[in-house]
């Protein structure tokens, strides 16, 4: 990916903020018995609270927003 405008700069910038904090609230709720289905949820619900579309599907033929469900 290259990145041509201060503008992109910026754009990868928050993208970043915002998969650290999905990545970081994933992680607080992980404990024993919560299934990957649930951190894709919540993971999910960070993305959307932020802006952020959840879904790879557009791009991929991946599952889930972030983690294997």
């Amino acid at each position: 990916m290259s990145i041509h405008t201060p503008e992109e700069l910026a754009a990868m910038r928050e993208s970043g903020r915002i998969v650290r904090l999905m990545l970081e609230t994933m992680k607080a709720a992980t404990r024993s018995g919560i299934t990957t289905g649930q951190l894709d949820e919540i993971g999910g619900e960070v993305m959307r609270r932020n802006g952020a579309s959840p879904d790879p599907r557009p791009c991929t033929s991946f599952p889930a927003s972030a983690v294997s469900a």
